[in-house]
């Protein structure tokens, strides 16, 4: 993973959480021929439910396909 931020500098206390998540993701099929790489960046959010950080939903801001 090439990085990862969040929205908020401190989660005590928080109930909710943004995090950006940046990520190379490369895929290999040899049986058809498939090498393929993309560079992602996404938006995490996560709740905080009985003493666990749950996520609860993904949003996909960029995705690039890269060679």
């Amino acid at each position: 993973m090439s990085g990862v931020t969040t929205d908020t500098l401190k989660t005590q206390g928080q109930e909710e959480v943004e995090v950006i998540a940046e990520f190379t993701n490369h895929l290999v099929i040899k049986d058809e021929n498939v090498d393929d790489q993309t560079h992602d960046i996404i938006k995490v959010f996560l709740r905080k439910e009985e003493n666990k950080w749950m996520v609860y939903s993904i949003e996909e801001l960029k995705t690039e396909i890269m060679k």
